[in-house]
């Protein structure tokens, strides 16, 4: 079975009669902004007016991403709606024609754009329309095409209301005997450390406040990432070997890239995304829209879903997506003395956009993203609490565990980028689990608190656990063995994709009958709880305390990350990272059992 993306027409995309807006992908490439004069004045006013859908524009002292700013000005009316322009010509020459000789300018003016008014309302949805999403096309043995969709018709059946996540209704997880191959870009990882040159480091690294170390922390044993669980999965002749041998499906795939279109399809004009995503060509056909109003958030989320799956601005078929999003990140960015701030009202968004600016950076290799991603980690690192070593909603805050896993994964993600990350913060960062760590004896550690030690659940319990494997425990620990089995036997949830987002991380890393276990139902579920239907066609939606705030943007990005897991970060326990991978690392295991 072979595997390849190109685009189709909706109605052949979904094998039904449905409008072919209901999947149309987001606006055409070259109408990202408005010519940089006007631009600029349009941002300013937006931005002291505190409007997230503003077009980003880069702060003078930090430069501009050249090549998104150049298409911009390339853009022209005329090019952009030629049949207007030959319109316009044909209407003045008529004019000639009839009074034998050229109208006054206000006249010719107003009757030029009667007749465009005309022109528009004529043709104004042809100009509206959209190229069409690319979508998985399988090639059988005897080399027909296999339309995605199709494949999908018989875990399709069933609604999402009717699924039991006990009993899927779609295959359990048998292996596969037949390599699953799949057409994907060649990713340019960062060269090896050894490759590093000193113009590549920061230069004002040396400057920065917040990389001095604490003097409570001096003398303190050093921590760090161990290795392991980088990006490589991704690449080319990663990914499809890596689908198969950790339970990846086709079902599970096409459910995928469905999900990835949805996300693509809700992209703002600006290029950022919105958890309200009923604006825009959605125009509100949608429901369940989030509350949260950080857009830095929402398109951290959304890129992440695109650079799992090793699509990036450079490479697949979400190129212009991707690269229309970084630019909106690093436009929203508000360059501090302390680094680059990408709150929005909250460090979660500081961390998720972060994670998103590193992992583009490790994956591509594009210096014009590298000065950008490491103010971001500076922030980061700024906001640390020195004493407890956490991270809450606001810098400096004592910290609880969910917001301290995404300021921990961006700070990993920096690492294997090679950016500037502190020792003494990881030091820190650890001292905060270790303060909000519960069990007793060995066990102790197993589970993990809020705020706390106390009221821990299974999602902090997560969080807390896929930290300390980041930072050092070994699998014969036996806080981190009790702690995995109590998730496993907890199983996935039916509705909160929070817990199951980071408990799948856990269980992926962990591996063995567990996992395959683990694996088995919620992959199952996602792919029969899949919205099928107009234009909220592949994506999803919960009902969850969660699900109010970041809405379906916030669950399917979720949910695409997690039919992701085997190829998305190279397993942490095992002897399969690649070359790739442990060049990208440049870190050393520690011993964190202690």
């Amino acid at each position: 079975m072979r595997w390849k993306v190109r685009h189709k027409p909706d109605a052949e995309l979904l094998g039904t009669n449905r409008p072919c807006d209901a999947m149309s992908p987001p606006i055409a490439a070259g109408l990202l902004v408005p010519p940089a004069s006007a631009m600029l004045a349009d941002r300013e006013s937006a931005v002291a007016l505190g409007d997230p859908d503003a077009p980003p524009v880069a702060h003078d002292e930090r430069g501009e991403r050249p090549e998104a700013v150049a298409r911009s000005r390339s853009q022209t009316s005329s090019s952009r709606h030629p049949l207007l322009a030959r319109a316009a010509s044909a209407a003045i020459a008529w004019f000639q024609r009839r009074l034998g000789t050229a109208p006054s300018g206000w006249v010719a003016s107003l009757f030029v754009h009667l007749i465009l008014l005309i022109v528009l309302a004529l043709i104004g949805p042809a100009i509206g329309e959209k190229r069409a999403g690319p979508s998985l096309i399988a090639w059988t043995d005897d080399g027909d095409a296999v339309d995605a969709a199709s494949l999908t018709t018989a875990v399709l059946l069933v609604g999402p209301t009717d699924v039991t996540i006990a009993a899927p209704q779609v295959q359990q997880f048998v292996a596969s005997t037949n390599p699953l191959q799949v057409d994907l870009p060649k990713l340019e990882f960062l060269p090896n450390p050894a490759e590093r040159t000193a113009t590549n480091a920061n230069p004002n690294a040396s400057q920065s406040p917040q990389q001095t170390t604490g003097a409570s922390d001096l003398g303190k044993p050093g921590r760090t990432f161990v290795a392991g669980g980088g990006l490589g999965g991704r690449d080319a002749g990663n990914r499809p070997r890596l689908i198969k041998q950790d339970g990846g499906t086709k079902t599970s795939e096409v459910a995928m890239e469905s999900g990835l279109i949805w996300i693509a399809n809700h992209q703002k004009a600006n290029g950022g995304w919105s958890f309200d995503h009923r604006t825009g060509q959605c125009d509100s056909r949608c429901r369940n829209p989030g509350t949260v109003a950080s857009t830095t958030a929402a398109t951290g989320l959304a890129l992440l879903s695109f650079l799992g799956a090793g699509y990036t601005h450079r490479h697949g078929p979400f190129q212009n997506e991707v690269d229309k999003g970084l630019y909106y990140l690093t436009g929203r960015m508000l360059s501090t003395p302390n680094g680059g701030d990408l709150q929005e009202g909250t460090m979660y968004a500081q961390g998720i956009a972060s994670l998103a600016l590193c992992e583009a950076y490790a994956m591509t290799g594009d210096e014009s993203l590298r000065p950008f991603a490491q103010k971001a980690i500076d922030f980061i690192v700024y906001a640390q609490n020195p004493k407890t070593g956490g991270w809450r909603y606001v810098p400096g805050q004592p910290g609880d565990t969910t917001v301290l896993g995404w300021q921990l994964m961006a700070l990993r993600s920096a690492r294997m980028a090679k950016l500037e990350v502190p020792e003494h913060v990881i030091y820190r960062a650890t001292r905060f689990l270790d303060s909000v760590q519960d069990g007793d004896g060995h066990y102790r550690g197993a589970f993990y608190g809020y705020l706390g030690p106390e009221r821990a659940n299974f999602t902090t319990n997560s969080v807390g656990l896929l930290c300390r494997m980041y930072t050092g425990w070994d699998r014969s620990n036996a806080a981190l063995i009790h702690g995995v089995d109590a998730i496993a036997k907890q199983g996935p949830s039916r509705d909160d994709m929070y817990y199951n987002y980071q408990a799948t991380q856990v269980m992926h890393h962990w591996g063995g009958t567990q996992w395959r276990k683990w694996n088995a139902r919620l992959r199952d579920y996602l792919v029969q709880s899949q919205a099928r239907e107009g234009h909220e066609f592949g994506s999803w939606h919960f009902d969850d305390k969660h699900s109010a705030q970041g809405g379906r943007l916030y669950n399917t990005a979720l949910a695409v990350m997690m039919l992701q897991v085997y190829y998305r970060y190279l397993p942490l326990y095992t002897d399969k990272a690649t070359a790739a991978d442990q060049a990208a690392s440049q870190l050393a295991p520690l011993d964190g059992n202690k």
